[in-house]
């Protein structure tokens, strides 16, 4: 081969190296933004919910939930069924929003996965979130609703 065939062919591989590097930059590019959307996301959901409930509560509140179900669903709203004070009820019911609206959020950025899928099962097993499930306050969306009724 002439020396210009060789030139020619180092100009080719130089300009497919640039081009892979650039898709591969273009695809990190798009990880790093959807990862900082999720956190976004998530931070947004952290501070509308961290003013009402303190942590020092949830423990207290989780143990009455406990001492009347067990592990057996619940089938009356949390004021009635665990004997829980108004506050300590819309505490809880926050206290469970956040943790949904984290999994949905997970949904919609990874959509569904084997391990989302473990965790809501896991979830959907304590008796308070069965009744929290089965008495929506319309928060999530229906396609996470969805994937959920799937997943139960």
């Amino acid at each position: 081969m002439k020396l210009q065939q060789w030139a020619h062919l180092a100009e080719i591989g130089a300009s497919v190296g640039v081009i892979v590097t650039l898709l591969l930059l273009l695809q990190e590019v798009r990880g790093n933004t959807a990862a900082i959307e999720r956190q976004a996301s998530l931070d947004r959901t952290a501070t509308w919910t961290a003013p009402f409930f303190p942590s020092s509560d949830l423990p207290d509140i989780l143990a009455k939930i406990k001492a009347v179900d067990g592990e057996e669903p619940g089938q009356q709203a949390f004021v009635d069924r665990y004997n829980l004070t108004a506050e300590e009820s819309i505490l809880w019911i926050r206290h469970l929003s956040s943790i949904w609206t984290r999994l949905e959020t997970e949904y919609l950025y990874d959509g569904p996965s084997e391990a989302l899928g473990l965790v809501i099962q896991g979830l959907l097993t304590t008796p308070d979130n069965q009744l929290f499930w089965e008495h929506p306050m319309g928060i999530l969306t229906a396609e996470f609703v969805s994937y959920v009724e799937s997943v139960r």
